[in-house]
């Protein structure tokens, strides 16, 4: 299976390909070099932790080579959310009064997620404490549009989204 086309497949699939040792540490690199295309333009990663990424993505494969039992998300890249606390990550909150703020200790959900053997990828922009109302993303630029690079969400109509 092509390397780009392994950034496309479902969670399910992929984790079934990976517990059936039809896939590699690839999978990771995909995903790593499509964030790193795209995310200049979307903008969507605040912090990309790539070194942890890939440690791991080895010790999920050391686990599946000796065939332990695998959690759902074994060997699975994931994002974790800005708001959300992550061992020795920045977490900002989306708002410059946190963005020198690093947690010592992961927040239970990634730990559940870790211990099942998911693969943390890194922090994905958030809006300012978590609130949705007036999001334009300050500090940063405004994000993309899904459906066009070019515009973003807040410029979108209706209209707009028929279209596309």
């Amino acid at each position: 299976m092509a390397a780009i086309a392994l950034c496309y497949l479902r969670a399910t699939d992929l984790g079934v390909a990976i517990c059936a040792k039809q896939v590699s540490p690839v999978v990771m690199d995909a995903v790593l070099a499509r964030i790193e295309h795209l995310n200049p333009r979307l903008d969507a990663y605040g912090t990309v932790t790539a070194a942890a990424a890939h440690a791991a993505t080895q010790k999920a494969k050391a686990s599946v080579m000796r065939g332990d039992s695998l959690g759902m998300p074994h060997g699975i890249p994931m994002s974790i959310k800005h708001p959300v606390a992550t061992q020795g990550v920045c977490i900002t909150h989306g708002s410059k009064l946190y963005e020198q703020s690093t947690p010592d200790d992961d927040a239970p959900i990634v730990e559940r997620l870790e211990r099942t053997g998911a693969i943390i990828l890194g922090k994905t922009h958030a809006p300012e404490c978590g609130h949705r109302w007036g999001w334009s993303r300050p500090p940063r630029r405004s994000a993309a549009s899904r459906h066009s690079c070019t515009r973003t969400r807040r410029t979108r109509t209706v209209r707009d989204a028929a279209r596309t």
